[in-house]
């Protein structure tokens, strides 16, 4: 028997694996936010993120300069080198602190951050406490640098205490600010920045009520834009906030931290690498002029910028797991300030453009699904979209932070192509009556 040549759009299979690709993206939206979706979506951010993280390696090698990465950005770090000199003491010297920030306040910095918690006496060297109390009050006096202290916040709801809580009160120009961000669920790596959290003070009336802390990327970029913290509202009235239980409050701060969440708005863009300890020549990525260590610091490389004073020795505990390895946690938190100021956190494209594109990759693999075997076709719709329209998304990224989610498509496949072996075993013999001709 010959074949029957017709044209596809009047072959009524073209228009089944239509309605099949349209429930199968329909299916796919409801699984976006679920764990299977962040996982996936997970995964092609952190191949992303690496890769260009690479690329601005290889910049520095080649003595370029990378366009994302913030000239305005100084980190004073405390090595590994420096423990040792040391004598691997449990708490980082303070009079080590306490000359950085006054060298950082002397030469101009604009926002000094210390990546240190200083909760608690240093009970070796009790005048390092001194030392820092003393450099604090000459910053106090001077009125013009800002100092941003890491603080944590305790079960309790309340800001754990510190030894310059006192110092810290009586200066507008000194913040506390969490250190925080934020891993995911599924597999612990760091891969959102946190922005704030919710805790209990008294106000002026000695009453309870509910505050708000910054984490320290959010407080920078705050700062920097000139927006009054101290003038901030609080949560609701008065009596509404009184009434709130610790559980509540715990509840508000889980919320605004979850997964689907931070997908995009809160992702980290990894462009500073590290020193790897212990290797010379450096391995890292800053330039000479943003990356001192206490010996060497350049007094006119700090007028104006922002100081990030913490310690990388491996021996600390403050490493963390990223899509770029584990890497110390004075550089997750200058990542994260460097994307926060340089608003490098990435984009989704608009709903238009993402439903355009859907349907365009619906009509395409419905064409091909009624043009060869579903096992062809399956390859055929595969190789476009994880190399050709993989490879587009790749370089809008790059170049633009927008990020177009194609990896649930692919998956969609599949189940396409399950469905399609479904409607031949109700419908036997139709490729054998039919051949398509796009004539």
């Amino acid at each position: 028997m010959s074949k029957e040549k017709i044209k596809f759009y009047k072959n009524k299979h073209f228009y089944i694996n239509i309605a099949v690709g349209l429930l199968i993206t329909i299916a796919s939206h409801f699984i976006e936010n679920t764990r299977f979706g962040i996982k996936n979506l997970d995964y092609i951010f952190d191949f992303y993120i690496k890769q260009e993280s690479l690329h601005a390696q290889e910049t520095a090698y080649e003595l370029g300069v990378n366009k994302n990465l913030s000239r305005d950005l100084v980190f004073i770090d405390y090595n590994y080198e420096k423990y040792k000199e040391w004598n691997y003491p449990i708490l980082t010297p303070r009079t080590e602190i306490a000359r950085d920030l006054f060298v950082a306040d002397s030469c101009g910095a604009k926002i000094i951050v210390l990546d240190f918690l200083l909760d608690k006496e240093d009970c070796c060297n009790p005048r390092g406490d001194d030392s820092l109390k003393n450099v604090l009050q000459l910053i106090s006096q001077n009125k013009k640098t800002i100092v941003v202290f890491s603080v944590l916040i305790g079960v309790d709801k309340k800001i754990k205490p510190g030894i310059l809580d006192e110092i810290i009160n009586q200066n507008n120009n000194f913040y506390r600010a969490l250190p925080f961000v934020v891993t995911s669920s599924h597999d612990g790596m760091v891969r959102y920045s946190g922005n704030y959290d919710y805790y209990l003070d008294n106000n002026e009336t000695g009453k309870t009520v509910i505050k708000k802390l910054y984490a320290i990327p959010e407080l920078v970029s705050k700062l920097i834009n000139n927006v009054d913290i101290h003038g901030e509202k609080l949560l609701g009235t008065e009596e509404e906030l009184n009434t709130k239980k610790i559980s509540e409050i715990n509840e508000l701060s889980a919320v605004q931290n979850e997964d689907e969440k931070l997908l995009y708005e809160r992702r980290i863009r990894y462009f500073i690498i590290p020193d790897k300890p212990g290797l010379s020549p450096r391995t890292g990525n800053l330039p000479l002029e943003q990356y001192f260590t206490p010996d060497n610091i350049i007094p006119e490389n700090l007028k104006n910028k922002i100081v990030l004073i913490g310690s990388s020795n491996p021996e600390s505990g403050d490493y963390h797991y990223t899509p770029i390895g584990f890497i110390p946690g004075m550089y997750v938190l200058g990542n994260v300030i460097n994307t926060e100021i340089m608003n490098l956190y990435p984009r989704q494209i608009s709903d238009f453009l993402k439903y355009l594109i859907e349907l365009i990759i619906i009509v395409f693999s419905a064409y091909v699904f009624i043009c060869t075997d579903i096992f062809k076709a399956r390859i055929i719709v595969s190789i476009l979209l994880l190399l050709i329209l993989g490879f587009i998304n790749w370089l809008i990224f790059f170049k633009y932070g927008i990020f177009i989610n194609f990896i649930l498509p692919v998956i969609g496949m599949r189940s396409h192509a399950f469905i399609g072996n479904i409607e031949r075993w109700f419908t036997p013999g139709h490729k054998q009556e039919l051949s398509v001709s796009s004539e």
